[in-house]
């Protein structure tokens, strides 16, 4: 016997809740030479300003598309990822902590775009 629970009210209003567009894991299809990467708009500034990103007049390359005023999606080439996390990983070492061996505040922004841009 199976015995169902009545769900309070709270929980059915919930159940409709639609994902609004910056919550979507993969906002547009892609084909799989492409990756899709939720970042802030100071991280894209940050890879153009250190060089890593070509400027935005390569579209071919990768593609910046904002949500919001702070955050967007990054469209890039899967092959770019990894030489850009292993440049990450060395401006990190050399400009990403203070002298407690904290991250400061590049540190912080660094790491997270090392984390954003791990492809398995």
């Amino acid at each position: 016997m199976t015995v169902v629970a009545e769900r309070p009210a709270y929980m059915i209003a919930r159940s409709r809740w639609r994902p609004a567009r910056e919550h979507l894991e993969n906002p547009r299809p892609m084909n799989n030479d492409e990756v899709s990467v939720k970042v802030s708009v100071q991280a894209v500034a940050y890879l153009v300003k250190t060089g890593l990103l070509l400027p935005p007049d390569s579209p071919a390359l990768w593609h910046f598309e904002a949500i919001n005023a702070e955050m967007g999606w990054l469209r890039l080439r899967r092959a770019m990822t990894e030489p850009i996390r292993d440049a990450l990983t060395v401006q990190l070492a050399e400009i990403g902590f203070d002298e407690a061996y904290e991250p400061n505040a590049d540190g912080r922004l660094i790491e997270d775009l090392i984390d954003r841009l791990f492809m398995p």
